[in-house]
């Protein structure tokens, strides 16, 4: 009788054991379903893509990949869709893996043109030699600082009187719409295109038929230094 016993509480305690090995089970089962429909696929880049980018060629090349992020990651306005890439242009960086914005997004048919020119800026277009260009490495999206040079030259009212060189900071910081990578003239020169101000453009445009121009590359983030200028006598000092 003693045995019997044993026997039917051995049987309770393994079917106890089993209603909560399927109940774990399904548990588990419930909670996988559930993570899963927290889930959300947006469009992701597989590179660094840097501001002023038409993103419509790096659509066709593959450069993006869905991803899935949890929805209480998911940033405002995230791009889940390839269509909402198309004929569009980056206005700000895009890091690799990152979830897009449409807020980092300017269409090429709104304001700003095909050049994604700025409101309040022109567009100028600069032939420059490729030392003159960083050695022709400045690319769209990046941010230069403008210098000005100008040759020593006679007084014309004091002929013996001479004016020394002059090379100063024309413009501390503009944009690069337009690289000379895509596009090069007579001689090996590239075409360059940047953001001004109009009162800028007019001092560039000046210097260049004046004098001449360099380029100075800004590491990204920096901001442009606008230094004193530098002479004959202050360079031999």
């Amino acid at each position: 009788m003693k045995q019997r016993g044993l026997i039917v509480v051995a049987a309770f305690v393994l079917a106890a054991a089993a209603t909560g090995a399927v109940f774990a089970y399904v548990h588990s089962v419930k909670q996988n379903v559930s993570t899963g429909s927290n889930l959300v696929q947006v469009i992701v880049s597989k590179q660094d893509i840097p501001a002023g980018t038409s993103l419509s060629d790096l659509v066709s090349s593959g450069a993006f990949e869905t991803e899935a992020v949890p929805k209480n990651t998911l940033v405002p306005g995230a791009v889940t869709s390839l269509s909402q890439l198309q004929t569009q242009r980056t206005s700000l960086p895009i890091l690799a893996h990152e979830q897009i914005s449409t807020a980092r997004l300017t269409g090429g048919a709104l304001a700003g043109g095909t050049l994604g020119i700025p409101r309040g800026l022109v567009a100028v277009s600069l032939s420059l030699d490729p030392q003159n260009l960083v050695n022709n490495e400045v690319k769209q999206g990046d941010r230069v600082t403008i210098y000005a040079s100008f040759a020593g030259a006679a007084n014309a009212a004091q002929a013996n009187a001479p004016v020394p060189g002059l090379v100063a900071t024309l413009v501390p910081q503009a944009l690069v719409l337009q690289g000379p990578a895509s596009t090069t003239v007579s001689g090996g020169a590239g075409l360059l295109t940047l953001a001004l101000t109009p009162q800028d453009a007019q001092r560039v445009i000046f210097t260049q038929q004046q004098g001449s121009i360099w380029l100075g590359l800004l590491p990204p983030g920096q901001a442009g230094v606008k230094a004193p200028p530098s002479t004959f006598l202050q360079v031999i000092k």
